[in-house]
């Protein structure tokens, strides 16, 4: 059985946990906009640009969450992908030998979604992980509140 994934210091916080269990000395990186990384396909940076702005805005989102915010967004490009080709070429395909076989990309989109939603957990996409969090108005959290 696998032991539950740590909250960073910030959810906590806003979740209310009790202050012993509280890492007073978690890293805090501060709180810069982060940039869209140019290696994302550009399905992954329009995603990137709809949603990494309101991510940034929540506290959700910082320079260091880069590389970790950037796969969700190619793992959404991905669902995309193959949604659009089930779209076009249908659910199933007829094998040379004449058999219907589900088509590899209803597998691979059920196994990016999986993954879309582990790492979305992390940083608050899902309403059940938001429903854990209570924040304060964002204009009334300060940049200095942050660090």
């Amino acid at each position: 059985m696998r032991a539950r994934i740590p909250e960073p210091t910030h959810l906590k916080l806003l979740k209310g946990t009790r202050k012993e269990r509280i890492n007073w000395n978690e890293p805090r990186p501060k709180n810069k906009r982060p940039l869209c990384p140019r290696w994302l396909s550009p399905k992954a940076k329009k995603y990137w640009r709809k949603t990494a702005p309101e991510m940034h805005r929540l506290g959700l989102l910082a320079e260091l969450d880069v590389v970790g915010y950037a796969i969700i967004c190619q793992l959404y490009a991905h669902i995309l992908e193959c949604t659009e080709v089930i779209g076009a070429e249908g659910t199933v395909y007829q094998t040379e030998t004449g058999f219907l076989r589900p088509r590899p990309e209803i597998k691979l989109v059920q196994d990016l979604m999986k993954q879309y939603l582990d790492f979305g957990r992390e940083y608050g996409l899902t309403p059940a992980s938001r429903s854990r969090i209570s924040v304060e108005p964002p204009d009334a959290v300060g940049e200095e509140d942050l660090d």
